[in-house]
């Protein structure tokens, strides 16, 4: 079965017997108990390239026991990236959705309103384009850039 998700309404793969936060709907709360992660918490689960600039991976994996780790220890990282860490959580990215819609199209040359393309594709490979524009100078890196 295909990884299914739901972003601005549009339905990426099969959806049967997924858990809602798979789904893209909100299981309340972070992976942070009582602090923000930073860049230097999260750099052992980065794969691929690092951004020289921004110190980020192309993309992360976590271990299934990642919110167990970071409960157990407190939720407390060093305060130095602490700011940059939080802005690039998934919430908040998706807040931007519509710098995420041009920029898909723009850089990617991606439809998001093309609904058998989108069908067709799954939430990873939406989600790894989606952090690629995060390492370009699209609309969306330069957001937060700004916001830092």
């Amino acid at each position: 079965m295909q990884p299914c998700a739901v972003l601005a309404g549009i339905r990426f793969g099969g959806c049967s017997g997924v858990p809602g936060w798979w789904r893209g709907k909100s299981t309340g709360g972070s992976s942070r108990a009582d602090g923000p992660l930073t860049l230097d918490d999260i750099a052992p689960f980065g794969r691929g390239r690092r951004d020289p600039v921004t110190g980020r991976y192309e993309r992360y994996v976590y271990p299934p026991d990642f919110r167990e780790q970071i409960k157990r220890r407190g939720g407390k990282g060093s305060q130095g990236d602490s700011k940059e860490a939080e802005e690039f959580e998934w919430s908040n990215i998706l807040a931007k959705w519509n710098l995420i819609e041009l920029d898909l199209h723009e850089v990617f040359g991606i439809d998001i309103f093309n609904k058998p393309l989108m069908k067709a594709r799954t939430y990873a490979w939406l989600r790894r384009r989606i952090e690629g524009l995060l390492t370009t100078d699209s609309r969306l890196s330069r957001a937060f850039r700004r916001s830092e």
